[in-house]
């Protein structure tokens, strides 16, 4: 996160990043049942995945 700040880079939905020895993480869009998430900016939901599920 103090990457994030500091560089000021974006992320988006999609994007996967290795956070651990064999954790990942994907950035997504809110589903429309999470309608909860919705607002006027925008708000990606971080999952994590396996190394078998990058790029898919």
């Amino acid at each position: 996160m103090h990457y994030l700040l500091e560089s000021g880079a974006r992320m988006h939905a999609g994007e996967t990043m290795q956070i651990g020895a064999e954790t990942f993480m994907k950035l997504r869009e809110p589903l429309e049942q999470e309608y909860y998430l919705q607002g006027p900016a925008q708000v990606l939901v971080a999952e994590l995945i396996s190394a078998d599920q990058i790029n898919r």
